[in-house]
């Protein structure tokens, strides 16, 4: 079965062997969706989190924020642990696992790190963090910032909006909605392919 999530409110299941589809209705508006262990978590401003269970049955929770500053502009998860990152502070807060009633984040990046994702769009976990800005894919460990790669790549990376990874895929994919495509990239930074069609605007 198949979820689909159109922010701030269309979500629709689709079964795969019947081809049913099923519209959920959103108890309110949505900002970001992601798939956490078998229930679908969403966040909405300022700091709660919806969870629909596998029931379809829904959960609201209320997240500790550390400051005022932190705006979360996105969110990933790795096992049962859920991430939220702040583009304007350049914070990654790490919830282990919410679900229990673990609503106090701490602070994923470390003290020692040498940069942190200020500027950040998108991020995907794999065991790496993978932080995509406007031109680069930047890669975190372990809290501590790794490296940054500006793939070579025409037309050049300006605009990237989305970045997607899991430990199970072996390949990076970045959204560009400017030059209306998908890239795949190695996790080397390598060009694998790149699909350009009007719809990736």
């Amino acid at each position: 079965r198949f979820s689909l999530f159109n922010p701030p409110s269309e979500l629709y299941t689709f079964d795969a062997k019947t081809k049913d589809s099923t519209v959920i209705q959103t108890p309110q508006n949505l900002k970001y969706g992601i798939a956490l262990l078998d229930s679908l978590a969403f966040f909405t401003d300022p700091s709660t989190l919806l969870v629909l269970d596998k029931n379809q049955k829904w959960h609201q929770f209320s997240l500790s924020l550390p400051n005022p500053e932190f705006i979360v502009d996105g969110m990933s998860v790795l096992g049962n642990n859920l991430y939220f990152f702040s583009s304007k502070t350049g914070e990654i807060l790490k919830y282990a696992n919410p679900l229990s009633g673990n609503l106090t984040p701490v602070s994923w990046i470390a003290a020692t790190s040498s940069q942190k994702p200020v500027g950040a769009k998108s991020m995907a976990i794999d065991g790496n963090v993978w932080i995509v800005t406007e031109n680069e894919i930047q890669r975190y460990f372990k809290g501590n910032y790794e490296e940054s790669i500006q793939p070579a790549i025409f037309p050049a990376l300006r605009n990237a909006a989305r970045i997607k990874t899991s430990a199970s895929l072996a390949h990076l994919y970045v959204l560009d909605p400017s030059e209306k495509r998908i890239i795949i990239f190695t996790k080397f930074g390598d060009l694998v392919k790149q699909y350009r069609r009007p719809l990736f605007s």
